[in-house]
C-alpha cells in the first residue's frame, strides 16, 4: 500500500546510529533529573569527599582500631578524651540516655559530664562501638564521617545559592582540606562542620521563602551544629542573625515571616534545652566561668591571619618572624583570599548573589573581629567582655581564637564563588567551541585556578598515637570485674603534678581503661575542672602520706591502681603510715600494676597493729628503698608519651605504656 500524495518517504536510519541516539537520549534525561534532584550523584560525591579525608588523615586509614590522630596537639590527652566521651554516649544511648550527665569521673562530684562538650551526635556510631567493642575504631570512623560530610554540605550548599556542579564540587573539596580544620584534627568536635553549613543552606532557603517547614528545618540544623559541638553553636546563635539579615532582609515586612520565625527559633530551643539548661545549671553551682585574662591569652592577633599552616618560599620576612611568636596559624591561604576577592567583588556588582556575598562577609567580619577576644578594644570599650558578662555561655568560652573557623569557611565559600565566575567567564569566550572540547577546557580550568588552592592546604602526614592494646591490661580489669563491686570507687595514681594538658595524659589513659571495668573514678580530665578535684590533686603529690588517704577515703575510694614505676610494693611496705592504710590485692606482671585495697575507717580502729592486715608481699617484686616525691613525680612522666609511627620510644618502661 503506497503512501499519500505528497507525502516524502522517510529515511530510515542506520540501527547503529539509532541505537547511538537512544543512548544519548537516556543519558540526558537521567543527566536533567541528576541535575533537579542531586541523588544520582549524592553517592558519587560522598565517596569523592571520603577519600580526600583519609588523604587528609594518613596514616589513619591504615591503623584505624589501633591508633588516634593527634593533629597539632602537643600530648594525646585530647584524643583519648574525645574517645572516651564518644564511648561514653554509646553506653548511655544503650540505656535510653539514662543517667546521661552522671559520667564515672571526679567522683563524688554530680553531673561532671556537663563540665565539657557532650559531643550528642557522636551517638551515630554507637552501632559500630556495640558490635565491634574498639573505641578507637568508633572514634576514627566518626572523624572520617565528619571531613566527608563537611565536603557534601559544602558542596550542597553552594549548589543552593546557584553555583554549577563542578564549581561547587570543588568549593566542597576546598572545605575537607580546611586549613584550620588540619589543626584541629586532634580536637574532635571542632572537625564537624556540616551542622554549620546545612544551618547556612536552610537559611537561604528559609530567605528564598518563608515557610513554617523551612522554618522548622532551620532549628533542627542548628540544634544539629550545637549537639555536635556546643563552642559552634553558640558562635553561630551569634553569627547568624547578624548575617541573616541579608538573606531574610527583603521579606522581614511580611507579617508571614514574622509568624514563621519563632517556629524556627522554638524548635532550635526545644532540642538543644535538654542540654543547654544542665550546662548553665552546672556552671552557675560551680562558677565555671573563663577569666578576661586567660580569654586573652588565647585570642588571635590580626598578624595571625597572615600566617599559614605551611610556610612557603616566598613568605616575607616579618610574617616569617611572626610565625616563631604565634600559635595560631590562621590564614586561609593566599589563593583562598585571591578568589574570595573575586567572588566578593563579582557578588556585590550583580544581583543574583549580593544577598548571600553579604551574609558571607557579615559573618566573616564578624567572626574576625570576635576572634580578637579581649584584645579588641574600641575606644577603651571591649565588646567582648561585655559579651562574657551578658550573654549566656561566652563567660564559658575558652579560646575565641576558634571564631576563626568561620573566617575561614566564610572566606572558601566566597572563593568557591570567585572561581565560578572565573569559569564562568573562561566558558563564555569559548561558547563555540564543541561540547567535547568544553568539557575539555572546564577541567583545564579547574587544575589550572584550583589546583594551586590544593596544593597550598595539602595535609602533612599527621602524628599518631598508638595506646597499648586491651589485651595488655586485661589481668587487673578481669580482676576489678571479677572481685570488686560495679559501685566501687578507683583511684589510679600518679595523679597529675601540673596543669598542662599534657600533664593528664596519664589520667586520660586511666579514663579509656575505665571503659573495659566500668568502675568510677575520682580521677578525670575535662573541659572544665571541679574545685574539689583540685583540692585533691594538691593533696596527692605526697601520696601516700596520711593527708592524700583520708582524701581518698572521704571520697569513698575502696582501691588504689599503681604502676610499679611509681611505687612498688616494696615502697608500700617500708613505709609504716602506707602499709597501715593500704592492703594489696593483686599484681599483674603483663601491665605493671599493683591493687590496693584502701582500708576503711571500722578497719583502722579494730586493726591498730599492722599484724592485723592479711599483707601478701609480691615474690616477684624486688625490694628496695622508697623513692622520695621528687623521684617519684618525674618517673610519672613515663606515662606522658606518644608514641610515633615507625619511631622507637624513650625508655623500656616507655614502650610499655604507649606502644
Amino acid at each position: 500500500m503506497g503512501l499519500p500524495a505528497g507525502t516524502a518517504r522517510p529515511r530510515r536510519r542506520p540501527p547503529f546510529a539509532a541505537c547511538l541516539a537512544r543512548f544519548f537520549h537516556r543519558f540526558a534525561t537521567i543527566r536533567c533529573a541528576a541535575t533537579k534532584t542531586a541523588k544520582s550523584w549524592a553517592g558519587g560525591e560522598f565517596c569523592v569527599y571520603l577519600l580526600l579525608a583519609v588523604w587528609l588523615t594518613w596514616p589513619l586509614a591504615r591503623q584505624p582500631g589501633t591508633s588516634l590522630t593527634v593533629g597539632s596537639e602537643t600530648a594525646a590527652t585530647v584524643p583519648l578524651f574525645t574517645m572516651w566521651t564518644v564511648w561514653w554516649n554509646a553506653d548511655r544511648a544503650s540505656q535510653g540516655y539514662r543517667d546521661y550527665w552522671t559520667a564515672p569521673i571526679f567522683h563524688p562530684e554530680a553531673d561532671t559530664f556537663a563540665f565539657s562538650e557532650p559531643m550528642v551526635t557522636t551517638s551515630l556510631v554507637a552501632p559500630l562501638l556495640w558490635l565491634s567493642g574498639n573505641r578507637l575504631l568508633a572514634q576514627n570512623v566518626f572523624l572520617l564521617l565528619a571531613l566527608a560530610l563537611n565536603g557534601w554540605a559544602g558542596f550542597h550548599l553552594l549548589r543552593g545559592v546557584g553555583i554549577r556542579r563542578r564549581w561547587a564540587a570543588v568549593g566542597g573539596g576546598w572545605i575537607v582540606w580546611l586549613p584550620m580544620v588540619q589543626n584541629e584534627l586532634g580536637v574532635l568536635q571542632l572537625v564537624p562542620l556540616g551542622g554549620i553549613l546545612w544551618t547556612m543552606l536552610c537559611l537561604v532557603r528559609f530567605g528564598a521563602r518563608p515557610g513554617a517547614v523551612r522554618a522548622v528545618w532551620l532549628g533542627v540544623a542548628f540544634a544539629v551544629t550545637y549537639l555536635t559541638c556546643a563552642n559552634y553553636g553558640l558562635f553561630l546563635s551569634l553569627l547568624l542573625p547578624l548575617g541573616g539579615v541579608w538573606l531574610v532582609g527583603r521579606h522581614l515586612g511580611a507579617l508571614r515571616t514574622w509568624a514563621v520565625l519563632p517556629v524556627a527559633v522554638l524548635t532550635g530551643a526545644a532540642l538543644v534545652a535538654p542540654v543547654v539548661v544542665v550546662q548553665f545549671r552546672v556552671a552557675r553551682e560551680q562558677g565555671l566561668v573563663r577569666s578576661p585574662e586567660l580569654a586573652k591569652r588565647l585570642s588571635a592577633k590580626p598578624a595571625d591571619y597572615l600566617v599559614a599552616r605551611r610556610p612557603s618560599w616566598f613568605e616575607p620576612a616579618p610574617v616569617r618572624e611572626h610565625r616563631q611568636r604565634t600559635h595560631f596559624p590562621l590564614s586561609p591561604g593566599l589563593w583562598h583570599a585571591a578568589f574570595a576577592l573575586v567572588g566578593a567583588g563579582r557578588g556585590l556588582a550583580g544581583r543574583r548573589r549580593r544577598a548571600w556575598t553579604g551574609f558571607c562577609l557579615t559573618v566573616l567580619g564578624s567572626a574576625w573581629l570576635l576572634s580578637l577576644g579581649p584584645g579588641w578594644e574600641l575606644a577603651g570599650w571591649r565588646p567582648y567582655v561585655l559579651l562574657m558578662d551578658w550573654y549566656p555561655g561566652f563567660g564559658q568560652v575558652r579560646s575565641p581564637f576558634r571564631f576563626a573557623m568561620f573566617v575561614q569557611l566564610t572566606t572558601v565559600l566566597l572563593a568557591s564563588c570567585g572561581l565560578a565566575e572565573l569559569g564562568r567567564a573562561v566558558g563564555s569566550t569559548t561558547a563555540t567551541l564543541p561540547r567535547c572540547g568544553q568539557t575539555v577546557l572546564a577541567g583545564g580550568c579547574i587544575v589550572a585556578f584550583a589546583g594551586p588552592a590544593f596544593w597550598e592546604a595539602r595535609p602533612q602526614r599527621q602524628a599518631m598515637f598508638t595506646p597499648l592494646g586491651i589485651e595488655t591490661q586485661r589481668g587487673w580489669i578481669d580482676w576489678l570485674l571479677t572481685n570488686t563491686a560495679p559501685d566501687a570507687v578507683i583511684a589510679c595514681l600518679p595523679f597529675p603534678t601540673g596543669s598542662h594538658v599534657a600533664d593528664y595524659e596519664p589520667t586520660a589513659l586511666w579514663m579509656y581503661w575505665s571503659t573495659f571495668h566500668g568502675r568510677r573514678l575520682v580521677n578525670g580530665y575535662s573541659g572544665f575542672l571541679p574545685k574539689s578535684y583540685a583540692t585533691t590533686k594538691r593533696q596527692m603529690v605526697h601520696f601516700p602520706d596520711r593527708a592524700s588517704l583520708d582524701r581518698l577515703r572521704s571520697h569513698g575510694v575502696t582501691y588504689c591502681i599503681i604502676p610499679r614505676f611509681y611505687l612498688t610494693q616494696a615502697d608500700i611496705e617500708g613505709d609504716a603510715t602506707a602499709r597501715r592504710h593500704l592492703q594489696w590485692r593483686y599484681g599483674d606482671d603483663v601491665a605493671g600494676v599493683d591493687i590496693y585495697s584502701l582500708v576503711s575507717e571500722e578497719g583502722l580502729r579494730s586493726n591498730t597493729a599492722r599484724s592485723g592486715f592479711a599483707f601478701i608481699k609480691h615474690p616477684t617484686t624486688p625490694g628496695k628503698a622508697r623513692l622520695p616525691s621528687f623521684a617519684r613525680e618525674k618517673m610519672g612522666g613515663h606515662l606522658c608519651s606518644m608514641a610515633r609511627p615507625c619511631q622507637p620510644t624513650v625508655s623500656r618502661r616507655q614502650t610499655r605504656w604507649t606502644t
